[in-house]
């Protein structure tokens, strides 16, 4: 029964962004909500991630520094992300990719392994100690700016 919910998740998460849901995924991490959201940057669609400040819904949204997928040299662009957990316990990120749909480049779902590292989310990969310490700090002064009032 558990495996077949967790294909239900995965058919339901490639689904929803490819063409239900084009909107943003709020999800808990350590005390905090954060929240997936897709945007353009120079090289076309991503997903970023922001957190409350407050660690609630009606907190002040920040973005974090780094996109959590952006495109490449080797990777299309993409958005409209999703988690959900894969039938072998992976977190996964659910994406539509590309962004300009083409008869040649039909967009399809992209599934991206990701790792919680606790503070945040990272593509699989990325999870080292250089990026863990980098959002551990970027997210203590980022919390006390946000106390103070003085965050952007």
């Amino acid at each position: 029964m558990k495996k077949i919910i967790s294909l239900l998740a995965v058919f339901t998460a490639i689904l929803f962004s490819l063409i239900i849901i084009p909107a943003n995924t709020v999800f808990a991490e350590q005390n905090s909500e954060e929240m997936l959201w897709s945007n353009m940057n120079n090289k076309g669609y991503c997903v970023g991630i922001a957190y409350s400040s407050n660690g609630k819904t009606d907190g002040r949204w920040l973005q974090q520094p780094t996109e959590l997928y952006r495109a490449s040299e080797t990777q299309p662009d993409g958005g409209h992300g999703m988690l959900f957990t894969a039938p072998d316990g992976t977190l996964t990120l659910s994406i539509h990719s590309p962004n300009q749909d083409a008869e040649e480049n039909p967009t399809t779902a992209l599934l991206i392994p990701v790792d919680d590292i606790g503070c945040t989310l990272v593509t699989q990969g990325k999870n080292n100690v250089i990026v863990r310490l980098f959002y551990r700090l970027y997210y203590a002064v980022a919390k006390l700016f946000a106390r103070s009032g003085s965050a952007a």
